[in-house]
């Protein structure tokens, strides 16, 4: 297997992870995904069914292919829907849905792309 770009949110090593996916769909049972275990960034994670890549080697080649272009740009959270005690957001890059209790701030990059994102409090 290829060495990988490191994080580049925290500049930490990746791994690879094979995650068994949750629901058996054929068209959709792809177990690969790049996750930074310091910031938890989750590079092709989709959450009903593992990963979104087939081979290690091919969730290698999306990692590494990433611009720097790409990783400057600045993203915003979109709010879905807001509760009590959560809110969905929406990542303007990726359009992950992630949710967020009230008493945890929104993180300042997407857990799934990586893309630094505004400030919370800009939001407001």
């Amino acid at each position: 297997m290829r060495e990988l770009k490191p994080c580049p949110i925290c500049g930490s090593t990746v791994v690879i992870q094979k995650i068994e996916p949750r629901l058996y769909r054929p068209t959709r049972n792809h177990p690969y995904s790049v996750v930074c275990y310091n910031c938890d960034l989750m590079f092709g994670y989709d959450v009903d069914y593992g990963g979104i890549f087939d081979t290690e080697e091919e969730a290698a080649e999306a990692w590494n292919r990433r611009s720097g272009e790409q990783e400057r740009k600045q993203g915003e959270w979109i709010v879905i829907s807001e509760f009590e005690d959560c809110r969905y957001v929406k990542c303007n890059q990726c359009k992950t849905t992630q949710v967020f209790y009230y008493n945890k701030p929104l993180t300042n990059f997407c857990p799934n792309c990586g893309t630094p994102m505004v400030a919370e409090e800009k939001m407001r």
